[in-house]
């Protein structure tokens, strides 16, 4: 199983943002007292995205010429919410930057995903960057 890979080429100081990670939703830990509404908004999205995943890696698959299950047989425990899989679920928050905030600060640091699939979700301020395979930034 890969991991998340930050550049460490880079010379700043500080991410500028929260992270919340989810990854057994059925028996993960939620601040259920602080935020009673998080576990059943995170469980809908996260029965949305296990809806979604498999027909991405079929149409993926079959893009690249291959069996369109070639990608799903290796991905069956995402089809059951109750397997703690490998799949995460990672809510990020960058609140406003405040004014003293140290140069070379950045939101979220430059790295590549772990895993097969990333998906990504956004609000309308955007700000989310992609390196395409000639090494141009393009908005996400």
């Amino acid at each position: 199983m890969g991991q998340e890979q930050l550049d460490d080429t880079t010379d700043s100081h500080l991410e500028l943002h929260e992270s919340y990670y989810l990854k057994c939703m059925k028996t993960g830990t939620f601040p259920d007292e602080e935020v009673p509404e998080l576990r059943s908004h995170m469980t809908t999205l996260y029965d949305s995205c296990l809806q979604l995943v498999p027909r991405l890696l079929t149409a993926i698959a079959l893009a690249l010429d291959q069996e369109r299950d070639f990608f799903t047989l290796n991905h069956q425990k995402l089809q059951t919410m109750s397997a703690c899989n490998t799949s995460t679920m990672r809510l990020n928050f960058y609140p406003p930057v405040p004014p003293n905030t140290p140069e070379k600060s950045v939101r979220c640091g430059t790295h590549t995903d772990y895993g097969t699939i990333t998906l990504l979700f956004q609000d309308s301020m955007g700000g989310l960057q992609v390196q395409d395979v000639s090494g141009s930034w393009v908005e996400g």
